[in-house]
């Protein structure tokens, strides 16, 4: 019984040190004029973890403790680079001319 106690604690105190390791960040992407950017690229900065905004300009990201920058991309518009501040982000894009 004090095996399996242990296993059950061992399991749960590596279950939340893994938690600890990582941030969810969700926001927006829109336009200047407001508009969401349906399909912007949503990287962190240096690494291949990315996502893919949806057609309200939402988007969610796991992203490492580690990780301190994300790379904002849509076609006709200037890339944008942009400090991991907090957990909710609302980001506007300038289109490239």
């Amino acid at each position: 019984m004090k095996y399996r106690s242990f296993l059950l604690c061992t399991f749960l105190f590596c279950s939340l040190w893994s938690l600890a390791q990582t941030q969810v960040v969700k926001g927006k992407i829109v336009s200047e004029d407001g508009r969401p950017l349906d399909g912007a690229t949503i990287s962190l900065k240096g690494t291949k973890v990315a996502t893919v905004a949806n057609s309200d300009g939402a988007f969610v990201i796991n992203v490492p403790a580690s990780g301190k920058t994300l790379v904002i991309s849509s076609v006709g518009f200037v890339s944008v680079e942009q400090a991991i501040t907090g957990s909710d982000l609302d980001i506007i894009l300038k289109k490239d001319d």
